[in-house]
């Protein structure tokens, strides 16, 4: 294998779709080929992949990539670390579990009739997409330095901390049940966008969409992203809300990003304040700069059961802690 990727080629091993034999992939030895140009590794399993052992591209300007494709189950439990190089893993009717660091120019995951779970943290360099059942990565960290986050299932949905830049954009759809999240990160010059869309609850930390510069950017652009929350049938529970914009420089025009909060049967709850300051919920205020823009927010709620009213500084039961602040339109705890 490693000679053959050592001298350009591309290597595909499959077990067939027929046989005696488990048809299934164990990768026990460690695969670090010295790569030139473009180069593909393919392991196709009737059955399950294991990955043991340490995949490792060793530059970071050649592209070698992996693509693994199992009729049942994938299992990562070693560190694979492509660079410019893609991730592609598919599972037919197993899952897929992840117990290695992933650093890859993008990670593709589908696990439609499976679960995925992530144990360890992934680093992309452009974007990270999973499609899957359920999905869960709690306690660890996904990012993206030039992409975007996009993940979708059909049930529960779990993850921890998320992190983009450059213009990268957070999508989390749970098509059937619940979204749990840990802070959300897109703050930038140009921030990307957040958006969570669930059936029933959806539980979150601190959401950051915020853009701000000092007096010396270079840019000409200074865009905050938007953030909406939308649950058909449950809550909605989070921490705080960022997507203000702010320079101290004069070149510059900063635009806030929107936020639209919809629960249609349920109440909604912010209980923290941006940056523990003691102050905002939700900040969309814009500042500095040429003609400074705020954000709107846009709030709709049921009241849940018993239709209980929305409430600026009490958030127990139907409200936020702290006030809504879009800049000249402040909204205050009563």
């Amino acid at each position: 294998i490693i000679s053959a990727l050592d001298s350009g080629t591309s290597v595909s091993i499959s077990t067939g779709a027929t046989g005696v034999q488990d048809g299934n992939i164990v990768v026990a030895d460690e695969i670090e080929p010295s790569i030139t140009g473009f180069v593909t590794l393919t392991l196709d399993a009737a059955n399950n992949i294991q990955i043991n052992a340490p995949i490792t591209n060793p530059s970071s300007f050649e592209v070698f990539n992996l693509t693994l494709t199992a009729g049942n189950s994938i299992g990562i439990n070693a560190q694979i670390q492509l660079n410019e190089g893609n991730l592609i893993a598919n599972s037919a009717s197993g899952g897929i579990e992840i117990n290695g660091d992933i650093f890859a120019n993008s990670a593709e995951l589908t696990a439609n009739n499976g679960a995925i779970a992530i144990n360890n943290s992934i680093g992309v360099s452009r974007d990270f997409t999973s499609n899957s059942s359920t999905f869960d990565s709690q306690g660890v960290t996904i990012s993206s330095f030039f992409g975007n986050l996009n993940i979708t299932t059909s049930g529960a949905l779990a993850v921890g901390d998320l992190d983009t830049e450059s213009d990268g954009f957070v999508s989390l759809t749970s098509t059937s049940s619940t979204i749990e999240a840990g802070n959300i990160n897109t703050s930038s010059d140009i921030a990307g966008n957040i958006t969570l869309n669930a059936l029933g609850n959806i539980t979150a930390g601190n959401l950051d969409a915020s853009a701000k510069v000092g007096e010396f950017f270079e840019g000409s652009e200074l865009d905050a992203g938007e953030i909406s929350l939308t649950t058909t049938e449950g809550n909605i529970v989070f921490s705080s809300i960022d997507t203000s914009a702010q320079t101290s420089s004069t070149f510059i025009n900063p635009l806030a990003g929107n936020v639209t909060l919809t629960t249609n049967l349920g109440v909604l709850r912010g209980i923290g304040t941006v940056n523990g300051n003691g102050s905002d919920t939700i900040l969309t205020s814009a500042i500095g700069g040429i003609s400074p823009q705020a954000g709107s927010i846009s709030i709709t709620h049921a009241g849940g059961l018993n239709n209980d009213p929305f409430i600026v500084g009490d958030a127990s039961i139907n409200g936020t802690a702290g006030n809504l602040n879009a800049g000249s339109d402040l909204l205050l705890p009563i």
